[in-house]
């Protein structure tokens, strides 16, 4: 199964706002508690995490569900070459925070140690802003 990825709004059936105990009793109870404030749904390859009001405002999506961003597939490939592929259907990702991180794009990438995207994440509009003060 894809992840379909929504920038500011989530991954699949994984909302940005909702509370964690509606994101978990949609898991079906299928997750682990990642950290303090992530929750793992490993099945479903998605990562969520809260703020403390336990509200989703970042979600990271990767492998057994490999997310697609508008039908675009982006795991295993160079950040390069996907970029030119949502460049072209009309993303913006001339503001970037670091190399992999596009706040007005509402998405994120973490690259392996081969320099291919091993996950994707979207986030709250403000989302690193709010990190930063």
């Amino acid at each position: 199964m894809i992840n379909s990825v929504e920038p500011f709004k989530g991954i699949g059936d994984f909302r940005l706002g909702a509370k964690r105990e509606i994101i978990r009793e949609q898991a079906c109870g299928q997750f682990e508690p990642f950290k303090p404030n992530v929750d793992a749904f490993d099945d479903a390859g998605v990562h969520c995490h809260y703020d403390e009001t336990n509200t989703v405002v970042f979600i990271e999506s990767f492998e057994p569900s490999p997310p697609a961003i508008k039908g675009t597939k982006v795991l295993g490939r160079p950040l390069s070459e996907v970029l030119r592929d949502l460049e072209s259907k009309g993303f913006d990702f001339n503001e970037a925070l670091t190399e992999s991180i596009f706040p007005k794009a509402g998405l994120a990438f973490y690259i392996d140690d081969e320099g291919l995207i091993a996950s994707v994440a979207v986030f709250q509009e403000n989302y690193y802003e709010k990190l930063n003060h």
